[in-house]
Protein backbone atom coordinates (compact mmCIF):
# COMPACT_ATOMS: atom_id res chain seq x y z
CA UNK A 1 0.00 0.00 0.00
CA UNK A 2 1.11 3.07 -1.02
CA UNK A 3 1.93 5.73 1.80
CA UNK A 4 2.92 9.42 1.86
CA UNK A 5 1.58 12.60 0.85
CA UNK A 6 1.00 14.17 -2.67
CA UNK A 7 1.25 17.82 -4.11
CA UNK A 8 -2.52 18.55 -5.34
CA UNK A 9 -3.17 21.99 -7.50
CA UNK A 10 -6.92 22.89 -7.38
CA UNK A 11 -8.49 26.21 -9.29
CA UNK A 12 -11.73 27.79 -9.61
CA UNK A 13 -11.87 29.21 -12.92
CA UNK A 14 -14.94 30.47 -15.15
CA UNK A 15 -14.80 29.76 -18.70
CA UNK A 16 -17.46 33.01 -20.93
CA UNK A 17 -20.04 31.02 -22.73
CA UNK A 18 -19.08 33.95 -25.51
CA UNK A 19 -15.60 33.74 -26.68
CA UNK A 20 -14.35 31.69 -29.54
CA UNK A 21 -11.11 29.68 -27.79
CA UNK A 22 -12.01 28.50 -24.04
CA UNK A 23 -10.56 27.88 -21.66
CA UNK A 24 -8.90 30.86 -20.26
CA UNK A 25 -5.04 31.76 -20.90
CA UNK A 26 -4.28 31.36 -17.64
CA UNK A 27 -6.02 27.90 -17.36
CA UNK A 28 -4.19 26.73 -20.05
CA UNK A 29 -0.92 27.99 -18.43
CA UNK A 30 -1.64 26.12 -15.32
CA UNK A 31 -2.20 23.01 -16.97
CA UNK A 32 0.93 23.04 -18.72
CA UNK A 33 2.54 24.46 -15.10
CA UNK A 34 1.08 21.18 -13.15
CA UNK A 35 1.65 18.77 -16.34
CA UNK A 36 5.33 19.51 -16.22
CA UNK A 37 6.17 19.64 -12.19
CA UNK A 38 4.18 16.56 -12.54
CA UNK A 39 1.19 17.42 -10.16
CA UNK A 40 -2.41 16.88 -9.81
CA UNK A 41 -4.95 19.58 -10.94
CA UNK A 42 -8.75 19.90 -10.02
CA UNK A 43 -10.19 22.63 -11.40
CA UNK A 44 -13.74 23.34 -10.73
CA UNK A 45 -15.38 25.45 -13.65
CA UNK A 46 -18.64 27.34 -14.69
CA UNK A 47 -18.20 26.66 -18.37
CA UNK A 48 -21.11 27.01 -21.10
CA UNK A 49 -21.82 22.84 -21.49
CA UNK A 50 -23.10 23.61 -25.16
CA UNK A 51 -19.66 25.03 -26.73
CA UNK A 52 -17.89 23.25 -29.50
CA UNK A 53 -15.32 22.69 -27.15
CA UNK A 54 -16.65 20.06 -25.87
CA UNK A 55 -18.01 18.41 -28.42
CA UNK A 56 -21.37 19.67 -28.66
CA UNK A 57 -23.13 20.14 -31.61
CA UNK A 58 -25.63 22.90 -31.07
CA UNK A 59 -26.19 26.12 -28.33
CA UNK A 60 -28.42 27.08 -26.31
CA UNK A 61 -30.97 30.41 -27.01
CA UNK A 62 -28.66 32.80 -24.82
CA UNK A 63 -25.56 31.81 -26.97
CA UNK A 64 -27.75 32.30 -29.73
CA UNK A 65 -28.68 35.77 -29.00
CA UNK A 66 -24.90 36.62 -28.13
CA UNK A 67 -24.01 34.62 -31.79
CA UNK A 68 -26.49 37.21 -33.81
CA UNK A 69 -25.05 39.98 -32.05
CA UNK A 70 -21.43 39.05 -32.45
CA UNK A 71 -21.84 38.49 -36.26
CA UNK A 72 -24.25 42.11 -36.49
CA UNK A 73 -21.43 43.90 -34.88
CA UNK A 74 -18.64 42.33 -36.49
CA UNK A 75 -19.64 42.53 -39.55
CA UNK A 76 -20.58 46.36 -39.20
CA UNK A 77 -17.36 46.92 -37.26
CA UNK A 78 -15.34 45.50 -40.52
CA UNK A 79 -17.14 47.76 -43.08
CA UNK A 80 -16.60 51.07 -41.05
CA UNK A 81 -12.89 50.17 -40.89
CA UNK A 82 -12.41 49.76 -43.93
CA UNK A 83 -14.99 51.74 -45.80
CA UNK A 84 -14.59 55.06 -44.01
CA UNK A 85 -16.91 58.23 -44.61
CA UNK A 86 -15.03 60.44 -46.59
CA UNK A 87 -15.87 63.63 -48.83
CA UNK A 88 -15.38 63.27 -52.49
CA UNK A 89 -13.92 65.99 -54.66
CA UNK A 90 -15.89 66.46 -57.79
CA UNK A 91 -14.59 69.09 -60.08
CA UNK A 92 -16.48 67.55 -63.17
CA UNK A 93 -19.19 70.08 -64.36
CA UNK A 94 -22.72 68.97 -64.56
CA UNK A 95 -24.28 66.18 -67.25
CA UNK A 96 -25.84 68.86 -69.41
CA UNK A 97 -23.03 71.17 -69.89
CA UNK A 98 -21.02 70.97 -73.30
CA UNK A 99 -18.56 73.02 -74.93
CA UNK A 100 -21.53 75.16 -76.92
CA UNK A 101 -22.39 76.56 -74.00
CA UNK A 102 -18.71 77.08 -72.75
CA UNK A 103 -18.10 79.29 -76.05
CA UNK A 104 -21.63 80.83 -75.71
CA UNK A 105 -20.43 81.69 -71.66
CA UNK A 106 -17.07 83.13 -72.54
CA UNK A 107 -18.97 85.47 -75.68
CA UNK A 108 -21.80 86.56 -73.19
CA UNK A 109 -18.97 88.11 -70.58
CA UNK A 110 -17.12 89.66 -73.84
CA UNK A 111 -19.99 91.22 -74.68
CA UNK A 112 -20.95 92.29 -71.24
CA UNK A 113 -17.44 94.11 -70.68
CA UNK A 114 -17.54 95.66 -74.24
CA UNK A 115 -21.15 97.01 -73.39
CA UNK A 116 -19.90 98.35 -69.91
CA UNK A 117 -17.10 100.46 -71.63
CA UNK A 118 -18.81 101.05 -75.39
CA UNK A 119 -22.58 100.93 -74.71
CA UNK A 120 -23.45 98.16 -76.59
CA UNK A 121 -26.43 96.63 -74.42
CA UNK A 122 -28.79 95.59 -77.16
CA UNK A 123 -26.14 92.95 -78.21
CA UNK A 124 -25.01 91.83 -74.45
CA UNK A 125 -28.74 90.85 -74.54
CA UNK A 126 -29.07 89.21 -77.89
CA UNK A 127 -26.69 87.23 -76.82
CA UNK A 128 -27.64 86.44 -73.45
CA UNK A 129 -30.89 85.39 -74.42
CA UNK A 130 -29.12 83.11 -77.04
CA UNK A 131 -27.23 81.56 -74.35
CA UNK A 132 -30.14 81.03 -71.48
CA UNK A 133 -31.93 79.21 -74.59
CA UNK A 134 -29.13 77.13 -75.41
CA UNK A 135 -29.04 76.11 -71.59
CA UNK A 136 -32.47 75.37 -70.96
CA UNK A 137 -32.33 73.30 -74.16
CA UNK A 138 -29.42 71.66 -73.00
CA UNK A 139 -31.19 70.74 -69.04
CA UNK A 140 -34.37 69.01 -71.38
CA UNK A 141 -32.58 67.23 -73.49
CA UNK A 142 -29.90 65.76 -70.70
CA UNK A 143 -32.84 65.12 -68.95
CA UNK A 144 -34.98 63.21 -71.78
CA UNK A 145 -31.81 60.95 -71.93
CA UNK A 146 -31.70 60.27 -68.68
CA UNK A 147 -35.26 58.99 -68.81
CA UNK A 148 -34.66 57.19 -71.76
CA UNK A 149 -31.78 55.08 -70.28
CA UNK A 150 -33.95 53.76 -67.47
CA UNK A 151 -34.99 50.04 -68.57
CA UNK A 152 -35.57 47.65 -65.51
CA UNK A 153 -38.95 48.44 -63.41
CA UNK A 154 -36.70 48.91 -60.07
CA UNK A 155 -34.91 52.33 -61.29
CA UNK A 156 -38.36 53.70 -62.75
CA UNK A 157 -40.04 52.87 -59.72
CA UNK A 158 -37.37 54.29 -57.72
CA UNK A 159 -37.26 58.11 -59.98
CA UNK A 160 -41.46 57.81 -59.99
CA UNK A 161 -40.93 57.63 -55.41
CA UNK A 162 -39.06 60.82 -55.92
CA UNK A 163 -40.64 62.80 -58.29
CA UNK A 164 -43.77 61.75 -56.21
CA UNK A 165 -42.82 62.37 -52.48
CA UNK A 166 -44.61 64.48 -50.43
CA UNK A 167 -43.29 66.50 -47.31
CA UNK A 168 -43.41 63.32 -44.33
CA UNK A 169 -45.95 63.68 -42.50
CA UNK A 170 -46.75 62.90 -38.97
CA UNK A 171 -49.50 59.91 -38.41
CA UNK A 172 -51.71 61.98 -35.76
CA UNK A 173 -55.48 61.16 -35.00
CA UNK A 174 -57.05 58.02 -36.70
CA UNK A 175 -60.67 57.57 -36.78
CA UNK A 176 -61.91 54.74 -34.93
CA UNK A 177 -64.84 52.35 -36.22
CA UNK A 178 -67.16 53.95 -33.66
CA UNK A 179 -66.82 57.22 -35.54
CA UNK A 180 -64.25 58.58 -32.61
CA UNK A 181 -60.75 59.43 -32.95
CA UNK A 182 -58.05 58.35 -31.28
CA UNK A 183 -56.66 60.79 -28.59
CA UNK A 184 -53.06 59.79 -27.90
CA UNK A 185 -50.26 58.09 -29.99
CA UNK A 186 -50.28 54.55 -28.02
CA UNK A 187 -54.04 54.35 -29.56
CA UNK A 188 -53.53 55.55 -32.84
CA UNK A 189 -50.22 52.89 -32.90
CA UNK A 190 -52.68 50.17 -31.73
CA UNK A 191 -55.82 50.76 -34.18
CA UNK A 192 -53.22 50.69 -36.85
CA UNK A 193 -51.33 47.39 -35.68
CA UNK A 194 -54.94 46.11 -35.65
CA UNK A 195 -55.78 46.93 -39.07
CA UNK A 196 -52.08 46.24 -40.77
CA UNK A 197 -51.33 43.21 -38.84
CA UNK A 198 -54.16 42.13 -37.55
CA UNK A 199 -52.38 38.40 -36.06
CA UNK A 200 -50.05 40.50 -33.86
CA UNK A 201 -49.34 39.41 -30.50
CA UNK A 202 -48.93 42.46 -28.33
CA UNK A 203 -47.05 42.34 -25.42
CA UNK A 204 -45.04 44.72 -23.04
CA UNK A 205 -41.30 45.30 -22.43
CA UNK A 206 -41.48 43.35 -19.18
CA UNK A 207 -42.20 39.85 -21.50
CA UNK A 208 -39.67 41.11 -24.14
CA UNK A 209 -36.60 40.99 -21.73
CA UNK A 210 -34.79 37.96 -23.01
CA UNK A 211 -34.76 35.84 -20.07
CA UNK A 212 -38.83 36.06 -19.78
CA UNK A 213 -39.28 35.07 -23.52
CA UNK A 214 -36.48 32.66 -23.89
CA UNK A 215 -37.33 30.22 -20.69
CA UNK A 216 -40.55 29.09 -22.27
CA UNK A 217 -38.41 27.61 -24.90
CA UNK A 218 -38.07 23.79 -25.40
CA UNK A 219 -35.09 22.26 -25.85
CA UNK A 220 -34.88 20.57 -29.53
CA UNK A 221 -34.68 17.34 -30.03
CA UNK A 222 -31.78 14.95 -32.37
CA UNK A 223 -34.50 14.55 -34.78
CA UNK A 224 -34.89 18.14 -35.41
CA UNK A 225 -30.96 19.46 -35.46
CA UNK A 226 -31.09 16.60 -38.19
CA UNK A 227 -33.85 18.36 -39.89
CA UNK A 228 -32.63 21.77 -39.99
CA UNK A 229 -29.07 20.43 -40.88
CA UNK A 230 -30.53 19.03 -44.32
CA UNK A 231 -32.55 22.06 -44.36
CA UNK A 232 -30.09 24.47 -44.08
CA UNK A 233 -26.84 23.72 -46.42
CA UNK A 234 -24.62 26.23 -48.00
CA UNK A 235 -25.85 26.35 -51.15
CA UNK A 236 -29.35 27.68 -49.77
CA UNK A 237 -27.59 30.70 -47.54
CA UNK A 238 -25.92 31.67 -50.64
CA UNK A 239 -28.97 31.30 -53.05
CA UNK A 240 -30.84 33.27 -50.42
CA UNK A 241 -27.87 35.82 -49.79
CA UNK A 242 -27.81 36.70 -53.33
CA UNK A 243 -31.26 36.64 -54.14
CA UNK A 244 -31.39 40.66 -52.61
CA UNK A 245 -30.18 43.70 -54.33
CA UNK A 246 -27.01 44.35 -53.34
CA UNK A 247 -27.87 47.70 -51.51
CA UNK A 248 -31.40 47.23 -50.39
CA UNK A 249 -31.73 49.52 -47.61
CA UNK A 250 -30.94 48.03 -44.85
CA UNK A 251 -32.77 47.98 -41.05
CA UNK A 252 -31.51 49.10 -37.44
CA UNK A 253 -28.70 46.63 -37.67
CA UNK A 254 -27.19 48.95 -40.47
CA UNK A 255 -26.28 45.21 -42.38
CA UNK A 256 -27.62 45.72 -45.76
CA UNK A 257 -26.80 42.52 -48.48
CA UNK A 258 -23.67 44.13 -50.08
CA UNK A 259 -21.92 43.69 -46.79
CA UNK A 260 -23.32 39.79 -46.49
CA UNK A 261 -22.53 38.85 -50.55
CA UNK A 262 -19.11 40.35 -50.47
CA UNK A 263 -17.68 38.21 -47.09
CA UNK A 264 -19.78 35.61 -47.71
CA UNK A 265 -16.96 33.37 -48.17
CA UNK A 266 -15.91 34.09 -44.56
CA UNK A 267 -19.41 34.76 -43.16
CA UNK A 268 -21.09 30.94 -44.35
CA UNK A 269 -19.98 28.36 -41.52
CA UNK A 270 -21.38 31.46 -38.86
CA UNK A 271 -24.40 32.06 -40.64
CA UNK A 272 -25.19 28.57 -41.28
CA UNK A 273 -24.49 27.66 -37.48
CA UNK A 274 -26.84 30.85 -36.83
CA UNK A 275 -29.92 29.65 -39.18
CA UNK A 276 -29.87 26.17 -38.32
CA UNK A 277 -29.46 27.12 -34.40
CA UNK A 278 -32.48 29.69 -35.15
CA UNK A 279 -34.58 27.54 -36.83
CA UNK A 280 -34.09 24.54 -33.99
CA UNK A 281 -34.95 26.62 -30.80
CA UNK A 282 -37.69 28.22 -33.06
CA UNK A 283 -36.17 31.58 -31.92
CA UNK A 284 -35.72 34.77 -33.16
CA UNK A 285 -32.59 37.04 -32.24
CA UNK A 286 -34.19 40.16 -30.67
CA UNK A 287 -32.23 42.18 -33.54
CA UNK A 288 -34.00 40.40 -36.02
CA UNK A 289 -37.19 41.56 -34.20
CA UNK A 290 -36.60 45.13 -34.40
CA UNK A 291 -38.25 47.11 -37.51
CA UNK A 292 -39.54 50.25 -38.56
CA UNK A 293 -42.86 50.43 -39.69
CA UNK A 294 -44.00 53.79 -42.06
CA UNK A 295 -47.36 54.54 -43.09
CA UNK A 296 -47.78 55.70 -45.79
CA UNK A 297 -51.11 57.54 -46.94
CA UNK A 298 -52.52 56.09 -50.15
CA UNK A 299 -52.76 58.05 -53.08
CA UNK A 300 -55.88 60.01 -53.30
CA UNK A 301 -56.87 59.35 -49.99
CA UNK A 302 -57.59 62.47 -47.29
CA UNK A 303 -59.51 60.77 -44.75
CA UNK A 304 -58.21 59.43 -41.48
CA UNK A 305 -59.37 56.04 -41.62
CA UNK A 306 -56.61 53.41 -40.67
CA UNK A 307 -56.76 51.70 -44.35
CA UNK A 308 -56.11 55.09 -45.68
CA UNK A 309 -52.72 54.00 -45.29
CA UNK A 310 -50.61 51.42 -46.75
Amino acid sequence: METGTKELVICSAYFPGDTTFPPPNEVRKLVAFCRGKNLQLLVACDANSHHTTWGSTDINERDLERLANSIGQAIVSAYHENCPLRKKSDNRKVSWWNSKLEKLRKEVRKKFNRAKSAGEWEVYRQILTLYNKEVRKAKRESWENFCSSIEDAASGTRLHKILSREPSLTLGSVKRSDGTYTASGAETLKIMADTHFPDHVLIDSASAEEGNFTSRLKRPSKECWKFVNKLVTASVVRRAVLSFLPYKAPGDDEIFPALLQHGLEFLMSYLIRLFRSSLAWNFIPSNWRKVKVVYIPKAGKTDSQPKSFE
